[in-house]
């Protein structure tokens, strides 16, 4: 198994104990943290209705409990014991890879992945997957750690993680998200350290390199392409 998904596998099931401070790199430990990601990821949702959803890497599935309701959903992530920490009970949940996704072509309306891209060393072939899953219009939501934020370069010389999660570029990801069929509809950057120094502060929407580099999360909202 790739050592990325060892290490990873190994410090999510530390976590569902309680005893993993590397987890922190991730981004998510902090409940200021986790509250400011999720209230962003749910803005960009919106309301979704009568679909069938996969959260990709849900780990407690902090995301997708909103939407089990009214919908049908499916967690999934590498760590069986962060998947028997989420409630309610009855939520679907399986343990796999998301390189290799145990769901038919077609199968899904809608995917989430939510800051999970920055623990695999490759998302080409998971987002590759993702389109497999999805049928035509299906739609996808991903967020993660942004390579072109200055803050986070700069958290790096100060503070080095022992096995670095990896920045990912929102421009690299939403090119390699056209090549897989789907077609970015809309990059929400995050100003995220800068929230927790000042609240309230708004988040940047509108494209471009200025506000990248200002963020240091972001997500990404996209449709597969109906078939031809």
């Amino acid at each position: 198994m790739n050592p990325y998904k060892v290490h990873w596998r190994s410090v999510f099931d530390q976590l569902a104990q309680g005893n993993s401070p590397e987890h922190e790199m991730v981004g998510v430990r902090s409940p200021a943290n986790a509250e400011f990601i999720r209230r962003n990821v749910q803005a960009v949702i919106g309301d979704v209705r009568n679909l069938r959803i996969l959260d990709a890497g849900s780990g407690e599935a902090q995301i997708s409990t909103r939407y089990f309701a009214s919908n049908q959903v499916v967690c999934l992530d590498f760590s069986v014991a962060v998947l028997r920490r989420i409630a309610p009970k009855s939520m679907g949940r399986l343990s796999g890879d998301l390189e290799h996704l145990p769901f038919a072509t077609g199968s899904f309306d809608f995917v989430i992945c939510i800051e999970t891209l920055q623990c695999l060393p490759e998302v080409d072939n998971v987002l590759a997957e993702f389109a497999r899953i999805l049928k035509p219009g299906g739609r996808l939501v991903v967020s993660t750690l942004n390579a072109h934020s200055v803050l986070r370069r700069m958290l790096r010389l100060v503070r080095q993680p022992t096995t670095a999660t990896i920045l990912r570029s929102p421009f690299a990801i939403a090119k390699s998200l056209r090549r897989h069929g789907f077609e970015p509809t809309s990059i929400r950057y995050l100003t995220h350290y800068l929230h927790r120094i000042a609240a309230g502060r708004p988040e940047a929407t509108l494209g471009g390199y200025v506000h990248s580099i200002a963020a240091t999360n972001f997500i990404v909202d996209a449709r597969k392409q109906m078939a031809s």
